[in-house]
């Protein structure tokens, strides 16, 4: 979308050649030739401007962030993809060690509460 300065050159634009045709109809050639000159003026900013503009739009590269693939992936192959970081793999990784340095005699529970799922597994 372009940008407000844009919008409003784009009715100046307009309202002088409005204006301009106006004082041409009217015989007043010397106003009509004052408002060409501004409208030329004005056509030549709104050319620059929205030159730049467009550079810039074309100039900018989206960010992709792994959760963009993640669902577009998931989209296109219909594979549900869950969202692990690793630092959280690596505190799962660690998990049992660090409840056995603080839970004493539940060395079953730990072990059931280490595993992947988050509980026990039943067979």
């Amino acid at each position: 979308m372009p940008p407000d300065e844009l919008k409003e050159m784009e009715y100046d634009l307009s309202r002088l050649s409005k204006e301009k045709n106006l004082y041409v109809k009217l015989h007043d050639l010397e106003k009509g030739d004052d408002c060409r000159g501004e409208e030329d003026r004005v056509k030549r900013l709104y050319d620059q401007t929205q030159r730049r503009w467009k550079e810039d739009v074309n100039r900018e590269i989206p960010l992709v962030k792994l959760e963009d693939v993640a669902y577009t992936v998931s989209k296109m192959t219909g594979v549900p993809l869950f969202k692990l970081e690793e630092h959280e793999s690596e505190k799962l990784v660690r998990m049992e060690e660090a409840l056995h340095r603080r839970i004493i005699a539940q060395e079953e529970a730990i072990r059931a509460m280490s595993r992947p799922s988050g509980g026990p597994v039943r067979d």
